[in-house]
């Protein structure tokens, strides 16, 4: 009788836990269909869309961004160097990454780019980034001219 109970006791234990783990997927996947996927590999999650047009190639484009690893760790930020980066969209200044991330962005924006090494630094090692990283960069597209 106690074996019968124990495995009975078991089996609702696996239920409950086999019940609970497709909500926690869908949660997962709800929150990760919003990350939009390139043919070049960069991934991007829109956190803010702005207004206005989208800025063209030959425009100079101003951006406060945010850098950080992989694994979290925080490169730089232009918030509190108090410091935007600007370039001319579509001239190779920056890499190929955020010009990709950027076209599509309208003034007011944020967005988060998952930039692969490929996209980004490569095999060279820039200040304190690691050679072959993939990097996340938030961004805000301040303005475009």
């Amino acid at each position: 009788m106690k074996n019968i109970f124990n495995i009975l006791a078991f089996i609702s234990i696996l239920l409950v836990y086999a019940c609970s783990t497709p909500r926690q997927t869908t949660q997962t996947t709800e929150v990760a269909s919003n990350i939009i996927t390139t043919p070049s590999g960069l991934r991007y999650q829109d956190l803010v869309l702005g207004s206005g047009n989208n800025p063209r190639f030959g425009q100079k484009v101003t951006l406060n961004y945010i850098i950080k690893t992989e694994d979290g760790e925080l490169i730089e930020d232009s918030y509190k160097m108090n410091q935007p980066m600007s370039f001319i969209l579509g001239n190779s200044e920056v890499i190929q990454g955020i010009e990709e991330g950027v076209v599509t962005m309208k003034p007011g924006g944020k967005r988060r780019l998952f930039i692969p090494p490929e996209l980004g630094f490569g095999g060279r090692k820039i200040r304190n980034i690691p050679a072959n990283s993939n990097l996340i960069f938030e961004i805000e597209l301040v303005k475009s001219e």
